[in-house]
């Protein structure tokens, strides 16, 4: 092979490359703005939605470079050039026919065994940064409130766990509201609620007088009933751990004044 050739060569092995790193740096592109999507997506849509705009992103981005201008033989010649010092010979011999001057310029141009290391778009460098940020947002939980379904005729509260009117049907409450007499199984409901919820065995005692009374169709202790299932959260929402709040603060304070004696 002649140093014409040679030359001629290389110049081709350089358009092809940096014509791979021009369509590499159009999808990195838009796997960068796929994955910006994906973020504000995230929140709102099923577990791939933002991989998958991850990687809509790269093929459009790689679509768009494709259908952009492509890296000519000129472009080429001056990167090889530009990269070796050569004083504009890649682009004598790659834009001029070959004649007596081309080839004298060819032979000297030192021969190279192989391309000069080419550029690494930035925006690829950023690519992995982003898929590791959409991972660990992944693994974020996810708050979503979900409403009850509907016809089930239960009552779902925010503390349900200790609320023992959590599970009782609607109507029962509606009923006992309302001082109604009550059925059976209805009764019977409201009575394993307060064994569940009423947390104080004199608050369980006096709620099952009245739910007792209550059955006899003393309408006003229908009102007890529903104050003992459903008691107000001290400190704006927030249940104590003890039935005994008062308590929990005395025997609190006393093992303090202990600690400080000793």
């Amino acid at each position: 092979m002649t140093a014409y050739e040679d030359a001629r060569l290389l110049v081709r092995r350089a358009r092809r490359r940096l014509e791979t790193v021009r369509l590499l740096k159009g999808a990195a592109r838009g796997a960068l703005a796929g994955s910006v999507l994906g973020l504000l997506a995230m929140p709102f849509g099923p577990a791939a939605l933002p991989w998958a705009l991850l990687g809509a992103g790269a093929a459009a981005g790689l679509v768009a470079a494709l259908l952009g201008d492509p890296i000519d033989t000129t472009a080429a010649a001056l990167y090889l050039d530009r990269r070796l010092g050569t004083e504009e010979r890649f682009t004598t011999v790659a834009t001029l026919p070959p004649d007596p001057l081309t080839i004298r310029v060819a032979e000297e141009i030192p021969r190279q065994g192989r391309l000069p290391r080419s550029p690494v778009p930035r925006e690829a460098a950023f690519v992995p940064l982003a898929a590791f940020l959409l991972f660990a947002a992944s693994l974020l939980p996810r708050v979503r409130e979900e409403a009850p379904p509907q016809g089930t005729g239960i009552v779902v509260l925010p503390a349900a766990a200790e609320d023992g009117a959590a599970d009782v049907a609607t109507a029962t409450l509606e009923k006992l509201a309302r001082g109604e007499r009550l059925m059976p199984e209805e009764a019977l409901a409201l009575r394993e609620a307060i064994e569940r919820g009423v947390r104080r065995p004199e608050d369980r005692r006096a709620a099952e007088a009245a739910l007792s009374r209550a059955e006899g169709g003393e309408g006003a202790s229908g009102g007890e009933v529903l104050k003992a299932l459903r008691p107000p959260a001290p400190g704006g929402g927030a249940l104590l751990s003890s039935a005994y709040p008062g308590a929990e603060e005395f025997v609190r304070a006393y093992r303090q004044a202990l600690e400080e004696k000793q």
